[in-house]
């Protein structure tokens, strides 16, 4: 259920620049547009920062599934960051780390981890659906 991170999608897509397409290409112009666009993601790898309203909402979504723990984590008294994205991204990393081990361990009650999931899923369908992930 953990979601890749902003440097780990970033760094696979250089990646797959550099192992998957450069071998396929053969034109000398196209390959050194192909490496270009894998430094380019490199270098935007240090930049982009995850939408913090979408952070915080996944959060706050997190959050209230873990209240409904058998045994709720002490995360849940831990404040979660306002302004600052990096706080945030790493709020979220330990937030989500936090349901990974109350799901593992059982501790989480059914339907309200059925409705986070339909939650997730449908936020990523609307998004798919307005183009937002379209180039």
């Amino acid at each position: 259920m953990l979601q890749n991170s902003l440097d780990r999608i970033f760094e696979g897509l250089a990646k797959a620049l550099r192992d998957d397409v450069l071998p396929a290409v053969s034109d000398p112009y196209a390959r050194a547009q192909v490496l270009a666009g894998a430094e380019l993601v490199g270098n935007l790898a240090t930049r982009v920062e995850w939408r913090s309203a979408d952070l915080r909402e996944e959060i706050g979504q997190v959050r209230a599934l873990l209240a409904t723990a058998s045994a709720p984590p002490a995360i849940l008294d831990e404040p979660v960051p306002h302004q600052d994205n990096e706080g945030l991204v790493a709020s979220h990393r330990a937030h989500l780390e936090e349901l990974a081990r109350a799901q593992e361990a059982g501790n989480l009650p059914d339907q309200p981890l059925r409705t986070y999931l339909a939650w997730q899923l449908e936020r990523d369908l609307a998004r798919l659906r307005t183009g937002m992930y379209k180039g």
